[in-house]
């Protein structure tokens, strides 16, 4: 390999590593190219928007690959546009799951105006031209533009943003501005662009805080539903990380708000879960007396969900606020779009709703725990699992999904007449196995699944194989998602830690008579778990 290509690879591994969201020790959140800008064919598709810059390949200067992009722009328009291809579902699918667009562009140092400005849009071009949103460089994740090479990053993880289809096609419109004496001024000096591509969050987004109050990209994303509070990172008063935000109320709402979106990947943890948990900090000074949360749905338009007050009260100092959700506000839709609304106000000594008008903090916001057995995250996980002869087929899947990103597809053999899967419970399972009362399992039943009675079984391999016990749920089956409980007996309770055992989740259909038949359509497992 040349020094050439080695400084060439040394400087894009340096500028991936020194983003913000690329850390090294999130290394698995690998960059996608949309675009490498290393062949002709993939230049006419770029297009103008009639600012009339010109596109060509260049042999240098080069960020990756053999070739950039040299754009020329006319010399007259104020804005200097972009147009980039974005259609195919292979694209469009990582897009959809993407948290930064990171652009890489040289602006030589002769350049009489570097822009200073930059947007990205993104256009629904199939038909006619319809532009879905525009949102702003990402300036504290891109840093300080300067001359030669510059890594532009767009956060593209907002909400229409992420409303494609596979059936259509778009364009990116990436728009360069300079300015001058604080005025617009149009670019007369060609530059560079070399590789468009997607920059993924960390794969281990599961985590035991949904919000954590950590940056100012995550605080700039909260709204105070028109209640008048500003929120700011803040390190006064922290519980969990080295920030917290802090909540400056207007001092004249009845109510303080601070409204979060709930979307993909932090929608892909809501179910299932019996409580959110925040901790606020509540300073002498501070007149907030209650807590209350609500949500909305966006799915289609908005509409409310439902609310719940907190059963606690404020005190000062640190407050762990629980607040039990009821059954509207457990389950969501995989990949959905939800609204929350952290709503706070004081008390008079009448009980009235007065203004709150000190700062108070908030430092951390999360699901209460679930111990999980088997998630159903991975091929590697869904592997071991057998079917104890009974001829089923277990597939990794992601169109029907209870929590996190994948459910277990149970393909039944269609002639036996009940359907197992049987789980090794061994390890550390065994220690989240004891001190617990119920067994849980997510199942989903389509349409045309046969499936009633689900039934548990429990083996024992510490010596040999011997039969523990057996329980039935008292729950029969309904269409679409089912939170099936299984009251453990005593002698499946208080198991050996460490211990060899094996679990069987068996289920089957009945007739008119009772009779067990077969299953023939597939059915699917999504998270198991202990409760109580």
């Amino acid at each position: 390999m040349s020094w050439r290509k080695v400084m060439v690879a040394t400087y894009l591994l340096f500028v991936l590593i020194s983003l913000p969201i690329v850390s090294a020790a999130e290394a698995d959140s690998a960059p996608h190219y949309l675009l490498t800008m290393e062949s002709k064919a993939e230049v006419k598709l770029y297009g103008n928007d009639d600012t009339g810059c010109t596109f060509a390949l260049a042999k240098k200067p080069v960020l990756q690959g053999r070739f950039s992009v040299k754009i020329t722009p006319n010399g007259k328009s104020l804005i200097t546009k972009v147009t980039l291809p974005l259609f195919g579902e292979e694209n469009l699918t990582h897009w959809a799951a993407a948290q930064k667009l990171a652009l890489n562009a040289h602006f030589s140092p002769d350049s009489l105006v570097i822009p200073s400005e930059f947007y990205l849009g993104l256009v629904d071009v199939t038909e006619d031209r319809l532009v879905i949103q525009t949102v702003k460089l990402d300036q504290n994740a891109t840093g300080e533009i300067k001359p030669g090479w510059n890594t532009l990053i767009f956060d593209i993880d907002e909400q229409f943003m992420k409303e494609t289809s596979f059936e259509r096609r778009y364009a990116l419109f990436i728009s360069f501005i300079g300015t001058k004496d604080g005025q617009r001024v149009p670019l007369k000096d060609s530059f560079h662009l070399d590789g468009a591509y997607l920059l993924m969050p960390p794969k281990q987004v599961k985590s035991e805080y949904l919000w954590r109050m950590e940056s100012s990209d995550e605080i700039a994303k909260y709204s105070n539903d028109n209640t008048g509070a500003q929120f700011e990172l803040s390190t006064d008063y922290t519980i969990e990380g080295e920030h917290s935000c802090k909540i400056i109320p207007s001092g004249n709402a009845v109510e303080t708000k601070i409204a979060l979106d709930l979307n993909s990947p932090r929608v892909n943890q809501w179910n299932g879960h019996q409580e959110l948990i925040i901790n606020f900090y509540v300073p002498e000074d501070c007149e907030l007396t209650d807590f209350f949360l609500g949500m909305g749905d966006s799915n289609d338009g908005w509409s409310w969900v439902d609310g719940i007050a907190s059963p606690q009260k404020a005190t000062k100092g640190w407050n762990e606020v629980h607040y039990p959700l009821s059954d509207k506000m457990r389950y969501v839709i995989h990949n959905g779009k939800y609204n929350l609304y952290i709503i706070c106000w004081a008390s008079d000594p009448d009980g009235l709703k007065i203004p709150i008008t000190k700062p108070f903090y908030i430092d951390g916001i999360k699901l209460n725990n679930i111990a999980y057995l088997w998630e159903m995250e991975s091929e590697d996980e869904i592997s071991k699992f057998s079917n104890d002869n009974t001829g089923a087929i277990f597939k990794l899947n992601s169109d029907l999904v209870f929590q996190g990103e994948y459910s277990c597809q149970v393909i039944p053999s269609g002639n036996a007449i009940e359907t197992k899967v049987a789980l090794d419970l061994t390890g550390e399972l065994t220690v989240l196995w004891n001190n617990h009362s119920e067994l849980v399992i997510n199942f989903f039943i389509p349409d045309d699944c046969e499936l009633t009675d689900f039934f548990l079984g429990m083996g024992d391999s510490n010596d040999g194989w011997s039969w523990v016990d057996g329980v039935a749920s008292p729950q029969k089956a309904t269409k679409g998602w089912n939170e099936v409980h299984y009251p453990l007996s005593d002698k499946m309770k208080g198991i050996k830690e460490n211990g060899i055992y094996n679990l069987y989740i068996i289920s089957w259909a009945t007739d008119e008579n009772g009779i067990k038949i077969p299953i023939t359509k597939p059915f699917y497992l999504d998270g198991i778990s202990m409760a109580n």
